[in-house]
């Protein structure tokens, strides 16, 4: 952001009336500081317009620097969607897993570690292939 002031000028606000009202041609008298309370403010036109293009040329960045990171959020949005879909894959899987694990205690009255082990791989597995098949 740009910082740099233009440097403001003071002039006796009755002698800028006088100026605008036309009766008066004499010469303003600036100031580098205020010496009433109602002196006016000044910056030299061509000071102002070029802090006017800095301030655009600015702002054409920041937007610019908008638009890309749009584009990348957008980018993580993606993201976030694929990671929800093999989120809700892996519940497919889980809820399957259970399904086994209560077959399986009812039947048999033992599930051994190594038995769970290959279910939840079975499971994970065909859940990854249901998907990836369209279903």
């Amino acid at each position: 952001m740009t910082t740099n002031k233009p440097t403001t000028y003071w002039a006796p606000s009755t002698a800028l009336a006088k100026l605008e009202s036309r009766h008066n041609n004499a010469p303003c008298i600036l100031t580098d500081r205020p010496a009433e309370f109602n002196d006016v403010a000044l910056v030299r036109l061509a000071d102002y317009e070029a802090l006017q293009a800095a301030h655009e040329e600015e702002l054409f960045q920041v937007r610019q620097d908008r638009d890309a990171h749009f584009g990348e959020l957008m980018r993580s949005l993606a993201q976030v969607d694929a990671m929800k879909a093999e989120c809700e894959k892996l519940h497919k899987a889980i809820r399957r897993l259970c399904n086994i694990y209560v077959v399986d205690d009812y039947y048999s009255g033992d599930l051994r570690e190594e038995r769970l082990n290959q279910a939840v791989d079975r499971a994970i597995d065909k859940a990854m292939q249901e998907d990836n098949h369209g279903r």
